[in-house]
């Protein structure tokens, strides 16, 4: 079946908010079959530049209000099925070809403000509810970009390595984890379930068509990311695992 309408061309601006920002999703939407790349690479900048807030702005209070127009911006696409930002048109389009549910754009941004307001996570049930909401999220909207069926499971834990690689990555930035967010986990437990979770997804995607490998590729990045001694992977590293796990599924 072919998919309503075309999808709407990119702005500069739009793939250089996803490139800069949101680099993993961005390498995995350009290997995406042509007729939903635009919408992929929307995704991703819709994450990106979320993500560029909450990185840029030194002021939370700030940073919130930005965050809350992103808020304020879906709930405008969903009512009137309209946008003036360059971001929101494309993600508009996304939604109305692949009918995505505009809460799971929703709850990306309450996680990213979530992250703003010093939430506390020292409970693994609101830890996960997070991860779920920041992580796995843009993974069920890259599957229905694709048109593919969802396995929930497959689906939460691609949510759970991002995640936690995250955590790794924002710890060993100097951020004290406790303090900011009440997670008592040590780096070591979040090292340990980042490999765990990528180990599962590698091994259920190294026996997929290497469609479906797309809407997960970020994943193949997580245990270098977290890996011991060594810096996360630099841009080349990332595109060149990026793809070796797209062709041979080695995740």
């Amino acid at each position: 079946m072919s998919l309503p309408d075309h999808p709407m061309p990119l702005t500069n601006e739009v793939r250089q908010i996803a490139r800069n920002w949101n680099f993993d999703s961005y390498l995995a939407a350009t290997l995406a079959p042509t007729n939903v790349q635009g919408d992929l690479i929307a995704l991703a900048a819709f994450v990106g530049d979320l993500e560029r807030i909450r990185a840029t702005v030194s002021e939370p209070a700030l940073a919130q209000i930005r965050v809350q127009w992103w808020r304020d911006e879906l709930q405008r696409i969903a009512r009137d099925a309209m946008s003036d930002h360059p971001i929101g048109k494309t993600v508009l389009a996304a939604i109305t070809r692949h009918d995505l549910p505009e809460g799971l754009l929703i709850g990306i941004a309450d996680a990213i403000a979530d992250q703003l307001s010093e939430p506390r996570f020292s409970d693994d049930h609101l830890l996960g509810v997070w991860i779920t909401k920041r992580h796995a999220a843009p993974f069920e909207l890259a599957m229905r970009c694709l048109g593919l069926s969802l396995d929930s499971r497959i689906v939460h834990q691609a949510g759970r390595a991002c995640g936690f690689a995250a955590l790794v990555k924002q710890a060993r930035a100097g951020v004290d984890l406790n303090d900011a967010f009440g997670i008592v986990l040590t780096e070591e437990e979040l090292i340990s379930r980042v490999m765990t979770a990528s180990v599962d997804v590698g091994a259920e995607l190294a026996k997929q068509p290497r469609r479906k490998r797309v809407a997960y590729l970020p994943v193949c990045l997580t245990r270098h990311d977290v890996r011991d001694g060594k810096a996360p992977p630099e841009r080349f590293e990332r595109v060149w695992r990026t793809a070796l796990a797209y062709w041979l599924g080695r995740f």
